[in-house]
């Protein structure tokens, strides 16, 4: 079995077939990234050409689609078939599913995983990254310029009040009331978004990453904001105004009275990678209105 894995290596790596991850370097990668944030981190230095597969999450850029890359149904699993059958040399994982790293090691892939637990650690695995595929510098420049904004964000606002913000990573929006949700709670990478734009994790309680919360809990937390993530998995059929007529249940609470909430679509959002600085400029516009014109 090893060998044959071997001989598809071979084969599949023979000059012909290789495709250069960035302009300074000779190097024969077949990649599988089982992350959407990584394959996004990815095409960024480069290497989009030396993608073998991506999970069914993977939607952007779209090259993903242009390039007909193979999809995984799964990116929380993957079996040893499916690894010999698109015999990459790299796998790429996540904080989410880098429980699978030995596993995938043991069967002689190598492995990088993507941390993005804060965003220095993101940054760091961005210029690590790099380094693995032969794009350092790309890698050096997509940090230092993600740490460069991030920067200026946070000089704009580290003066300013400090509203106490609610950040819901998920929530049942096919239901017309709101009786449960997850929020950002001090140790996830949001909470770092809430203070550098400019306002406090309304949820002070450490040791949970996303904690589970009633629409009671809710109330008696009462953010000065909230900050309702509605990714892709929300559906075509819903729209802003349904969104909002939810929280219009709830009108006790202080964000809905004072026209607080405010709805941030799409994926990336939900997931830290290079479109970062964006999901920044918007949870800035949010916590202070009267910035918005500057991200404009």
């Amino acid at each position: 079995m090893r060998f044959l894995r071997l001989l598809c290596l071979l084969l599949l790596c023979a000059p012909s077939a290789c495709s250069a991850v960035a302009d300074d370097a000779n190097l024969c990668f077949r990649i599988l990234s089982m992350s959407p944030a990584a394959t996004e981190v990815l095409f960024s230095l480069g290497a989009g050409g030396s993608l073998v597969g991506v999970t069914r999450f993977c939607d952007y850029p779209p090259d993903v689609f242009q390039k007909k890359i193979p999809r995984l149904t799964d990116m929380l699993d993957v079996s040893p078939e499916m690894l010999l059958t698109m015999a990459p040399n790299l796998v790429v994982l996540d904080n989410l599913n880098f429980n699978l790293k030995e596993r995938i090691e043991s069967l002689g892939i190598d492995v990088f995983v993507l941390r993005s637990d804060t965003i220095p650690t993101l940054c760091d695995s961005i210029e690590g990254l790099g380094g693995v595929l032969g794009a350092r510098e790309k890698g050096a420049v997509l940090a230092a310029s993600i740490r460069g904004e991030l920067d200026s964000i946070r000089l704009l606002t580290e003066s300013l009040p400090r509203p106490r913000v609610a950040v819901v990573v998920d929530r049942d929006l096919t239901d017309p009331l709101i009786h449960s949700l997850y929020i950002a709670g001090r140790e996830s990478f949001y909470d770092e978004l809430i203070n550098l734009a400019g306002g406090e994790n309304a949820f002070t309680m450490t040791g949970v990453t996303y904690p589970r919360m009633s629409a009671e809990g809710l109330l008696t937390l009462d953010p000065d904001v909230i900050i309702d993530i509605v990714g892709s998995h929300a559906g075509s059929k819903l729209n802003g105004g349904a969104i909002q007529n939810q929280w219009k249940t709830l009108p006790e609470l202080k964000a809905v009275k004072n026209g607080r909430v405010y709805l941030v679509w799409g994926d990336e959002a939900l997931r830290p990678g290079p479109r970062l600085l964006g999901v920044l400029r918007r949870f800035a516009s949010c916590v202070h209105p009267e910035l918005t014109s500057y991200f404009e």
